[in-house]
């Protein structure tokens, strides 16, 4: 394993925060932590990630400029911007109700009213079109901001749209979503609305360290579909072949300045050596 040559992002990815100097400081940290490597022969057998899962909403409205920087306004001045302004990928306009984000999937649609939640957050308006676009997003906004599920409900149809490349005989579970936390009491609360939402009874597990890795491992070898962790953990794991990382393709760095901060870059960097370069990548902080 060579750590030090690790896959990046794309660089035209979208940034998401309410101001300049916040994204900045983001792009830096993830720059820093994070280096470019092209393809290697290790993916040669992969098939192509299923990226661009967007449908245009029935009826949808056609915003005009003047109307878009209203609702932007509206929503504690967060937009959606380009990394990189040489980049021409379209920014899909902000999902404005659940119906818009999720017409086509009446389960995620039914567990978001059984929570009682009536519209989007800000973050969530405009993280879902992006990444259910298949773009790389940095998410900046405020604890409490519905952060969470602006990546995780996403994953969920991410997940799905991997399945259906396989015959069902082929199908098995094996890690499509990972998301990397500082903290363990972040990754359970992750975990917590992973089995909330429960979709297409996809298969999860926590992985942190502090406890016994008996039970961890033993979940990880009958397979999921989803893994919630802090880097060091995982790393570990990974090192020992106790779980395979060579599947995952939707990839999300919760807090990951606050990863930074506590240390966490070499087991980031071990970690990100081992999933395939093109994955869709949701940083949030």
């Amino acid at each position: 394993m060579n750590p030090q040559s690790v896959p990046s992002y794309s660089p035209s990815c979208f940034a998401l925060s309410p101001d300049v100097a916040a994204r900045e400081e983001m792009c830096r940290t993830v720059e820093g932590a994070i280096e470019c490597r092209k393809k290697d022969e290790r993916f040669r057998d992969c098939k192509d990630i299923v990226r661009d899962l967007y449908k245009k909403p029935p009826n949808a409205p056609n915003y005009s400029t003047e109307q878009l920087n209203d609702l932007y306004e509206s929503m504690q001045h967060l937009k959606v911007y380009r990394h990189n302004r040489e980049s021409t990928a379209e920014i899909p306009p902000p999902f404005m109700t659940f119906d818009e984000a999720f017409h086509d999937y009446p389960s995620i649609l039914s567990e978001l009213k059984n929570h009682s939640f009536t519209t989007p957050s800000p973050v969530q308006s405009q993280l879902w079109p992006a990444l259910l676009k298949g773009n790389d997003c940095i998410g900046v906004s405020q604890t409490g901001s519905g952060k969470t599920l602006a990546f995780l409900l996403p994953g969920f149809l991410h997940i799905e749209a991997q399945h259906k490349q396989y015959k069902e005989e082929e199908k098995k579970p094996c890690p499509s979503v990972l998301v990397l936390t500082p903290t363990r009491e972040l990754a359970q609360q992750i975990q917590r609305e992973v089995k909330k939402y429960s979709y297409n009874g996809y298969k999860s597990v926590c992985l942190y360290g502090g406890v016994a890795r008996r039970d961890q491992m033993s979940i990880c070898r009958r397979g999921v579909e989803i893994v919630i962790a802090t880097p060091g953990r995982l790393a570990d794991l990974a090192d020992e072949g106790v779980i395979s990382l060579a599947t995952v393709s939707y990839l999300v760095l919760d807090e990951a300045d606050r990863m930074l901060d506590l240390g966490f870059e070499p087991s980031i960097r071990r970690i990100l050596y081992e999933i395939r370069p093109d994955r869709i990548v949701a940083l949030t902080r």
